[in-house]
């Protein structure tokens, strides 16, 4: 069963992914995740972005997630 994400997760998850990328961006927060920011719902299965332009973004999401799922074991 996948870990559900909060707001906790959420927010440790942007403030990962600011660090780890090199060139700037704009990123769009869909979905569950957007719910979450404006308080409709208290967690989600997944993070759904928009990443423009998204050349490292792959990389970068990758890293990010292995360092959160580190954190909640």
């Amino acid at each position: 069963m996948r870990t559900q994400v909060s707001k906790d997760i959420l927010d440790d998850f942007f403030k990962e992914f600011a660090k780890s990328f090199r060139t700037e961006c704009n990123v769009y927060i869909l979905g569950g995740a957007s719910a979450i920011f404006y308080g409709w719902r208290a967690s989600t299965h997944d993070i759904d972005l928009k990443i423009i332009p998204d050349s490292e973004a792959y990389k970068v999401i990758s890293t990010t997630m292995q360092m959160i799922q580190i954190r909640l074991q």
